[in-house]
C-alpha cells in the first residue's frame, strides 16, 4: 500500500484497530472493581459499608453526569453497569478506544478522591496533630484503585432488561453470600446453597436477610435523572429562586425478576425527560 507521507501511513496503522460501537443501538458499560474483595475486607465494615456502597453511588453519579448518553445506571458490590441512549450520538463517537479509557479512569478518578477526602476527614475528626509532611505521608501510602471497563451493543430492549436481571440476579446471591460468610463459618456454610445459608444465619444468629437489610443492599441501586423542584441562589436576584431542575439521583432498586413493565416504563419516562432537556 502506497503513502502519501509519514503521517497518512502512521495514521493509517493506528485506525485498524479504532473499533467503535454501532450507532442507533442500545450500548451497555460495564465497569469493575479490579481487586476490590481485598480492599473491602481490609478498609471497610463487613457485610456491607455505607460508606462503601455511597462513594460506589458516587461514582456513578458523576460518570452519567459526564458520559455523553448516558439514561440509567445500576450498582451492586464494586460494579457499574450504564445503559447509553439509542437515540442521540454516543460518547466520543462510540470510537472504544476513546471511550474504554476515558470512563474507566473516570471512575477510579473519582473513586479515588473521595476516599482521599474521607482518609483526610478522618485525621481531622480524629484530631490528630500531625504535620504537613505526616498527612502527605498518610495520603502517600493510600492504595490508588483501578476500575477495567466494557463495552457493547445489544440488538433490543429486550436485551438491555435482560442484562439488569443479570446482574441483579448475581447481587441478590452475592449480598445472601456476603451476609451469611460474614457471621457463620466456612465449615457450618460448606456445600450449602445461597438460600440454606441465609436459612441458617436465621437460625444460628437470629438475622433474617429479608427484614436486616434495606433494598439497596439487597437489590442494588438504580441511578437515574429526575426533575426536582428546588431553590436555586441567583447572583443577580442576590436570593434563592425556585425552579424546576433536573438531577441524578440514587435509588434502592427494586425487583427486577417481578417488575419488567415498571422498569420500561422507567427507561421511557427517562428519555421524555432527556428529549425535555434538549
Amino acid at each position: 500500500m502506497d503513502f502519501k507521507n509519514l503521517k497518512d501511513r502512521m495514521l493509517y496503522y493506528r485506525s485498524l484497530t479504532d473499533y467503535k460501537v454501532m450507532p442507533n443501538c442500545y450500548t451497555l458499560v460495564m465497569l469493575d472493581g479490579r481487586s476490590f474483595s481485598k480492599l473491602i475486607k481490609k478498609k471497610y465494615k463487613l457485610p456491607f459499608d455505607d460508606s462503601f456502597i455511597a462513594t460506589m453511588n458516587t461514582t456513578a453519579q458523576y460518570i452519567c453526569q459526564n458520559v455523553q448518553g448516558a439514561l440509567f445506571a445500576y450498582v451492586q458490590s464494586d460494579e457499574i453497569s450504564i445503559l447509553l441512549s439509542n437515540e442521540c450520538d454516543t460518547f466520543f463517537n462510540g470510537r472504544l478506544t476513546k471511550m474504554l479509557p476515558n470512563i474507566a479512569s473516570m471512575a477510579a478518578g473519582k473513586f479515588n478522591q473521595i476516599m482521599m477526602l474521607r482518609d483526610l476527614y478522618s485525621i481531622l475528626h480524629d484530631g490528630l496533630e500531625l504535620s504537613r509532611m505526616e498527612v502527605i505521608k498518610t495520603l502517600y501510602k493510600h492504595k490508588l484503585v483501578e476500575f477495567d471497563c466494557k463495552i457493547w451493543n445489544v440488538p433490543s430492549f429486550n436485551d438491555v432488561y435482560a442484562w439488569f436481571l443479570y446482574r441483579q440476579n448475581d447481587c441478590i446471591r452475592n449480598s445472601k453470600q456476603q451476609s451469611a460468610q460474614t457471621y457463620l463459618s466456612h465449615n457450618v456454610l460448606f456445600h450449602k446453597n445461597v438460600d440454606e445459608q441465609i436459612k441458617l444465619l436465621e437460625e444460628k444468629k437470629g438475622i433474617n436477610w429479608e427484614t436486616e437489610y434495606n433494598d439497596g443492599k439487597k437489590y442494588g441501586r438504580f441511578i437515574y435523572k429526575e426533575m426536582k423542584h428546588m431553590n436555586v441562589y441567583v447572583e443577580k436576584l442576590k436570593k434563592d429562586v425556585p425552579c424546576d431542575r433536573t438531577v441524578w439521583g440514587c435509588y434502592p432498586a427494586f425487583k427486577l425478576q417481578e417488575e419488567k413493565d415498571k422498569f420500561s416504563s422507567l427507561i421511557d419516562s427517562i428519555k421524555k425527560l432527556r428529549l425535555k432537556e434538549n
